[in-house]
């Protein structure tokens, strides 16, 4: 739990405090997409099928979830804001690939002390899909800052 409450306090202080190389509202549209993503994958495989989850198995929601949401709203803009945008793609893969081993081994740190269980789905499984959903991250970020360039050129 302690592992859970430094991060709930520390990653928003990250995101207060680094540069922003993104406009903000870029970082704030794409985490809003990231958050109702994350909402809507947990309430299928957590809620519904019971895949993982937070705590305990019964009850299924608890208060302490609700440490969950600044670390969940921290990350996207973290990943994106250091993305190595104009480097090779040998950079962006590694950047994808450390992004996805520390969210692994978060995952893994957060299931040893309790805060996460697996049932179905496994940290294989988590590991499998990091590398997905950052690049997903990433082609949103565009998605955003392709329709900005299009409402500015549409103007009335």
């Amino acid at each position: 739990m302690y592992l859970l409450i430094i991060s709930a306090m520390l990653f928003p202080l990250i995101v207060y405090f680094m540069p922003k190389r993104i406009p903000r509202i870029d970082l704030y549209a794409t985490t809003g997409i990231a958050t109702y993503f994350q909402l809507l994958t947990d309430t299928f495989l957590h809620i519904e099928l019971n895949w993982y989850g937070y705590f305990k198995q019964w009850p299924r929601s608890e208060w302490g979830t609700l440490w969950l949401v600044p670390i969940y709203l921290s990350i996207t803009p973290i990943f994106l804001n250091f993305y190595p945008y104009k480097r090779s793609k040998v950079m962006m893969i590694t950047y994808i690939v450390s992004w996805s081993l520390f969210a692994t081994i978060y995952e893994w740190l957060l299931d040893v002390t309790g805060v996460f269980y697996h049932n179905q789905w496994k940290l294989y499984d988590s590991a499998m899909a990091y590398p997905i959903l950052f690049i997903l991250l990433r082609l949103q970020l565009s998605i955003v800052k392709f329709l900005k360039l299009k409402d500015s050129t549409n103007k009335l």
